[in-house]
């Protein structure tokens, strides 16, 4: 009867429904965007590319368990040295280096920030919060880092359309979250 909006887990089922729905909505609308992206200008290329990218990492905040994701992370952090952190941090600032300044203050971005300071910084973010610094994010350094990856990754994905390599790209971010190491 749950699924009908009786019963005590109404609230999971419409959730599983919304996730999927979500999901390949977003999926498809990337797909499409990354066709036109293809044939595009340097400057929509940008665009399309960006703008894919954002949405599909918003409609993975709005499904994701982030309080699991939170606990996960700062645990991760607190089992850390400084040492390990310090070398792991910096590997993730690279993904931020090309920030605008006032993005990176903003939202707590140094290259110098502390264990400490993450741990604080990983427990303040929410999904509104998460969801704005992804609209924040600049489509140019989207596609530097998007570019760079398909770069490195041109062998394994040769024969590949852009649509698959979107789609690699996309899951080995979701590893990262989900996953840190």
């Amino acid at each position: 009867m749950a699924f009908w909006g009786i019963g005590k887990n109404t609230g999971y089922v419409f959730m599983n429904i919304r996730t999927i729905s979500i999901s390949l909505l977003a999926f498809f609308l990337s797909c499409s965007s990354l066709f036109a992206a293809e044939a595009a200008s340097p400057a929509m290329h940008e665009r399309l590319i960006g703008a894919t990218i954002k949405n599909l990492a918003k409609a993975y905040v709005i499904v994701a368990d982030i309080d699991k994701l939170r606990k996960t992370n700062v645990e991760k952090l607190e089992g850390m040295n400084d040492d390990a952190f310090k070398k792991r941090y910096l590997r993730i600032f690279e993904l931020f280096r090309d920030l605008p300044k006032n993005v990176k203050k903003m939202y707590g971005v140094s290259e110098i920030t502390t264990r400490a300071e993450a741990i604080t910084l990983v427990k303040t973010w929410d999904k509104a919060k998460i969801r704005s610094f992804i609209d924040t994010l600049p489509d140019k350094v989207i596609t530097k880092h998007f570019k760079s990856y398909l770069k490195r990754r041109r062998e394994a994905l040769n024969n590949s359309s852009i649509v698959q390599q979107a789609h690699a790209f996309w899951e080995k971010i979701k590893r990262e979250i989900e996953h840190p190491r």
